[in-house]
């Protein structure tokens, strides 16, 4: 299905009334460019969500970030975090707003590209500031979730209900390790899917090492801890 034919399928279906609409409350800011006060903004939509310490205090916060594609990718010259990357200044931003509502822990993750190695290394390449990250709250980690990372093993996902394809996943510990989850995304174009969002931000929590082009290479033998489905 292209985009004009979902987006046609949508203008003909049935309008919502307002009692059936979603309650969950949405909020949305403006900013021209990364150069402004991006904690203050992200700080009053927090505010207008009601507040994210109910959330998160004494709790471990998991962030999927989207980092897809090498760190040397340079779209018209530009860093990775104008385009194509989450920009380093939102994810600070975010730690520290995280830090500050009481968050125990803050688990930066993602499958970074091509390879199993530490997260913060694909970082630095990417030109980050890992220690201003770092020191942005207490408590923060990193974890490349393309391989096996610093657990000794895989955490099994069970698919609830009736699964159409595979009934269980597996994924790095982080994803079990986690109170709290947050989809970090970059919004942008996506050749398959059309735009990059949220939940398309989550197709990269599997790790390559199992489903990505040497799927089984590092499947594990035996049956891994079980996960919080």
């Amino acid at each position: 299905m292209t985009r004009r034919e979902w987006i046609a399928l949508i203008g003909a279906a049935p309008v919502l009334k307002a009692a059936d609409a979603p309650a969950a409350p949405v909020s949305i800011a403006r900013c021209a460019s990364y150069d402004e006060d991006v904690t203050a903004k992200l700080a009053a939509l927090f505010d207008q969500l009601g507040g994210i310490e109910g959330l998160v205090r004494n709790k471990t916060v998991t962030i999927k970030l989207n980092m897809t594609g090498s760190p040397g990718t340079r779209v018209q010259g530009q860093a990775p975090g104008v385009t194509h990357y989450t920009h380093p200044k939102l994810v600070g931003a975010t730690a520290h707003l995280l830090g500050r509502a009481g968050a125990r822990r803050i688990r930066f993750v993602e499958s970074a590209w091509a390879t199993g190695g530490p997260l913060e290394e694909v970082m630095l390449d990417s030109g980050w500031n890992v220690r201003a990250l770092q020191s942005a709250a207490t408590g923060v980690e990193f974890e490349n979730t393309n391989a096996l990372g610093k657990a000794k093993r895989y955490s099994r996902f069970k698919v609830p209900g009736s699964a159409y394809m595979y009934p269980a996943f597996d994924l790095n510990h982080s994803y079990e390790d986690t109170d709290v989850f947050v989809s970090l995304a970059k919004l942008k174009n996506h050749a398959t899917c059309g735009v990059t969002l949220s939940l398309k931000n989550c197709f990269g929590n599997t790790p390559a090492s199992i489903y990505g082009d040497d799927a089984g290479a590092d499947e594990p033998n035996e049956s891994p801890t079980k996960g919080r489905g």
